[in-house]
């Protein structure tokens, strides 16, 4: 019975550097170095949304805190939108922010945080560094096992 369960595919995007929650909740927040790949203080909040919006999940544990992101659907004039919230609060973007991003683009942005921080990506859920961000689902998986 057990082995018929379908098993959640997980990626790990990983560093030793603390993230302090501002950098998912702030828009223009961009503290990175003189050639890395970051600038705007942008791409994790549109790497959040599209996650989000494929159907993938996203928690970022950092320095042993964990924030667990989900989104609530709210009417706005007559639309239906994605509000975005970490541990149920809301962080001032819906889904839609970044809306023509696609999932390669979620995982470049992600791989390219972790790069600049001296770190990486693996395909399993882990423990151990200070800041790991885990998305669950099969979609950014997918852009994982056919990456270049």
């Amino acid at each position: 019975m057990w082995d018929t369960l379908p098993v959640m595919k997980t990626l790990t995007f990983f560093n030793e550097t603390v993230l302090d929650p501002e950098a998912f909740k702030v828009m223009g927040l961009s503290v990175k170095a003189e050639g890395s790949f970051g600038m705007f203080g942008t791409g994790l909040k549109y790497a959040i949304a599209t996650i989000l919006r494929s159907g993938d999940s996203v928690e970022i544990v950092s320095n042993g805190n964990s924030f667990q992101f989900d989104y609530e659907t709210r009417d706005f004039r007559g639309e239906s939108f994605g509000f975005v919230r970490c541990n149920g609060e809301d962080v001032g973007f819906t889904t839609q922010l970044g809306k023509c991003w696609e999932p390669w683009m979620a995982y470049r942005e992600l791989l390219c945080n972790a790069t600049d921080e001296g770190g990486g990506v693996m395909n399993v859920e882990m423990d151990g560094p200070t800041t790991r961000v885990i998305v669950r689902g099969d979609v950014l998986s997918e852009v994982h096992e056919f990456r270049r």
